[in-house]
């Protein structure tokens, strides 16, 4: 396992962002991990987050953990969570540009993970998402409107839903 660097993400120019960053040679893919709710003592050295990194460079990925704004060395105050989707896609950026474009994953843990699943969703980079322990009660996850838990009238939009997570995964030419 490498050991994870330093980084600085910049994300605007009052906003730089705290991070570490492990890209091990020959890393087939990449995985940005977001962390629990700044706001309740969440940071990227959290247990359940360093493991993910753990576990993830063991298996030789590049790994990327980062401090949301506002979080220990990382500039910038806390953004209700629109704020924090630019922080990932900026560290999805800098993922990328590490590891030379390969396939990327978001991880996030509580509000890490609706963080992930919001700029996973919309991000065509992103081939897989790890959402542990996502705040289900406290936020939107908006990803099918006025649809209940079973669904009901709601089918074919989970569908479409579905059909896109799968074709944004399924290696070309096996389609």
């Amino acid at each position: 396992m490498i050991p994870e660097q330093p980084a600085t993400l910049a994300v605007a120019p009052d906003v730089a962002l705290e991070s570490r960053l492990a890209v091990p040679p020959g890393a087939p893919a990449g995985v940005v991990i977001c962390h629990p709710h700044p706001l309740y003592g969440g940071d990227m050295d959290n247990p359940v987050v360093v493991r993910v990194q753990q576990v993830c460079a063991d298996l030789g990925l590049a790994t990327l953990r980062f401090n949301f704004r506002g979080v220990g060395g990382s500039s910038g105050t806390h953004g209700g969570g629109g704020a924090e989707q630019d922080d990932a896609r900026a560290a999805l950026d800098a993922l990328s540009a590490a590891t030379g474009a390969r396939p990327l994953a978001i991880a996030g843990y509580s509000f890490g993970a609706w963080v992930a699943a919001l700029v996973g969703y919309h991000d065509a980079r992103v081939t897989a998402l790890a959402l542990i322990a996502p705040p289900l009660a406290m936020y939107d996850f908006g990803v099918i409107e006025g649809a209940d838990h079973f669904f009901f009238g709601k089918l074919y939009p989970l569908g479409e839903a579905v059909g896109g997570w799968a074709r944004g995964w399924i290696p070309a030419g096996t389609r």
